[in-house]
């Protein structure tokens, strides 16, 4: 095994695991302990893992992502104000895009007084939020929930299907949410749901990412997209974002909005 593909899979071992012993990955992929130290070496100076006595574990890294129940209820009032000020973006006859998330949430009852949406979303908790919404009259239009595997955590729609059914249509605006962020951009926890946002991405004119502050300068098991990809990001003020992530987002080319907290 080449030694980049089998420090691709001592990462992947770690992120799955939390933390692995340089005797279990040096079983594990027949190699000698100090080979495993070498990769280790290389691991670790490239921040993606932390070493401790005897084996080591994730650098600055979201391991999973908690229930949505517990999700709504972190940082409430800054989501309140993304969504909020994201909602602006939105005209009469725009069809837009809201994923799943704590943050969509959050932008999806901030809006009133539209007219004529085609609203899309992957998120059972944002559909019955907004058809209350079309009911009561708040909001004029179309709601389509997507048809897939339901995420019993997120309470979103993913897999095969789902996605196959996002090449089909095209939005204005897409929303969606991110696990964490740095320098290399935007990362989530499950395949499905990078494959699924690559996909929203692709048939968006507008992509706009929503992704509390405490999110910068971490990383998940999945990368979906550098910066380049994303249009504007909206964020707060609580935490200040390191250079080398700003960097790379205006080199993208993506337009900041830090809402203050």
């Amino acid at each position: 095994m080449l030694a980049k593909v089998r420090q691709g899979e001592i990462v992947e071992t770690v992120y799955r695991e939390g933390k692995a012993s340089i005797s279990e990955l040096a079983e594990r992929f027949n190699v000698t302990t100090e080979t495993i130290r070498r990769d280790l070496v290389i691991l670790t100076n490239n921040e993606k893992l932390q070493r401790v006595h005897g084996g080591v574990v994730l650098a600055s890294a979201v391991r999973s992502e908690p229930d949505y129940e517990y999700r709504i209820k972190l940082h409430a009032e800054e989501k309140r104000r993304i969504g909020q000020a994201a909602a602006k973006l939105i005209k009469d006859g725009d069809a837009i895009f809201i994923d799943e998330g704590s943050a969509s949430t959050a932008l999806a009852e901030a809006l009133t007084g539209l007219r004529g949406l085609q609203i899309v979303t992957c998120s059972l908790p944002n559909a019955v939020l907004l058809a209350k919404k079309l009911k009561d009259g708040e909001i004029t239009g179309n709601l389509t929930v997507l048809g897939g595997i339901v995420d019993p955590q997120s309470k979103g729609v993913f897999g095969l299907e789902a996605a196959q059914q996002l090449l089909k249509m095209n939005f204005s605006l897409a929303f969606f949410g991110a696990t964490a962020l740095n320098s290399d951009g935007i990362y989530v926890w499950y395949a499905s749901e990078a494959n699924f946002t690559r996909n929203l991405l692709e048939k968006s004119m507008k992509r706009v990412c929503l992704a509390e502050s405490e999110k910068f300068g971490k990383t998940s098991f999945c990368h979906v997209t550098g910066f380049e990809n994303v249009d504007i990001l909206f964020t707060d003020s609580k935490n200040p974002i390191d250079n080398e992530i700003l960097k790379a987002i205006h080199e993208a080319g993506t337009e900041v909005q830090i809402i203050q907290a």
